[in-house]
């Protein structure tokens, strides 16, 4: 998602998480939202989103990788 996307994010909202590091792709709820934009080494604008993966774990992800 691009940061215009991700700023527009809402807590509880249901965003997508890819596969990563040998881990399934799944949607998850967001429960919160970085306010300060960072740069990948790309150039890239994103912000850090936690995503709540299960009722006990919860998983952190830059903006630009989730849909």
């Amino acid at each position: 998602m691009d940061i215009n996307q991700a700023k527009q994010l809402t807590v509880g909202q249901v965003v997508y998480c890819p596969a990563d590091r040998g881990e399934l792709p799944y949607s998850g709820r967001v429960v919160h939202i970085g306010t300060e934009v960072c740069t990948h080494m790309g150039g890239k604008p994103f912000v850090w989103i936690t995503v709540r993966v299960n009722a006990r774990q919860n998983a952190v992800w830059p903006s630009n990788r989730l849909g």
